[in-house]
């Protein structure tokens, strides 16, 4: 599957290629990485989407999130290594901001792991705040637990 120039959404028909695109950002902790399957079962879920981001004919950065009403969470953003610190995960995120903002959404949440510095000053950047900590959220390798900083943006 290729997908579009550009930043598309997308629905189940993305699976494949998500977790592809999943597997190669998560390529340094591949047990943290997302199979088909799990992405088949998330875009089951009413109101999961996907916005990926493509340039020079190849998928470069997503983001999945699932909306309900006038709330929406972000269930996960990656860029490719071989992309990153280049502004692409700015870049979508202002996409997907603007896209639920369309859709009527108010408030978007996410959990984001308290060591990954670099995501939570873009959420921060994007004007999210820290709303909560969840303990030992994250399964790491080697059995360790990680907390998740819980973050709200309003819309």
């Amino acid at each position: 599957m290729t997908a579009g120039e550009g930043v598309n959404i997308m629905g189940a028909e993305a699976t494949a290629l998500l977790a592809e695109l999943h597997k190669d950002c998560f390529r340094e902790s591949p047990e943290r990485a997302w199979s088909a399957k799990e992405f088949g079962e998330l875009f089951a879920m009413p109101g999961t989407s996907a916005c990926l981001l493509s340039e020079g004919g190849s998928p470069k950065a997503f983001v999945l999130f699932r909306r309900v009403n006038d709330e929406a969470e972000i269930l996960t953003l990656a860029v490719h290594p071989a992309f990153r610190r280049k502004g692409l995960g700015q870049r979508i995120l202002v996409y997907v901001l603007d896209h639920l903002r369309g859709q009527g959404v108010q408030d978007l949440y996410l959990e984001v792991r308290q060591g990954n510095e670099a995501a939570r000053r873009l959420y921060l950047k994007m004007g999210f705040e820290v709303r909560g900590n969840r303990k030992g959220y994250y399964a790491l390798e080697g059995g360790e637990r990680e907390d998740a900083c819980v973050m709200h943006c309003r819309l």
